[in-house]
């Protein structure tokens, strides 16, 4: 018969619940993007993506088949530039504003 370890902490329901709703009150990284979308979206175009990465360009590989994901693709900005380059890209953006720009940009670069 296994011996009871004491010293771990007791859960209950409410304690999770509690601790749920702390770290969800202080991890929301999705709302701020959401509530200035159309600010964001429009500062980021007006840098270009090969400047905005200039300094890693010597490591983005050129050739057939090169596939791309862009977590947290924002604007849409990066995605097409990679579009660009030959990429098959998957963007994600969890922020449904920031999701609308990026749509616009797409539809223009495609």
């Amino acid at each position: 018969m296994p011996i009871a370890n004491t010293a771990a902490p007791i859960i209950t329901r409410a304690r999770c619940i509690i601790a749920a709703k702390l770290i969800s009150s202080m991890s929301d990284t999705v709302g701020p993007y959401d509530a200035k979308a159309g600010i964001l979206a429009a500062r980021y175009e007006t840098v270009r993506a090969d400047a905005a990465h200039a300094a890693l360009l010597q490591y983005i590989p050129n050739g057939p088949d090169l596939i791309a994901l862009d977590v947290g693709a924002g604007s849409g900005r990066d995605a097409a530039w990679l579009a660009s380059l030959g990429y098959d890209v998957v963007a994600v953006e969890p922020a449904a504003g920031m999701r609308v720009p990026n749509d616009r940009v797409w539809r223009n670069s495609q």
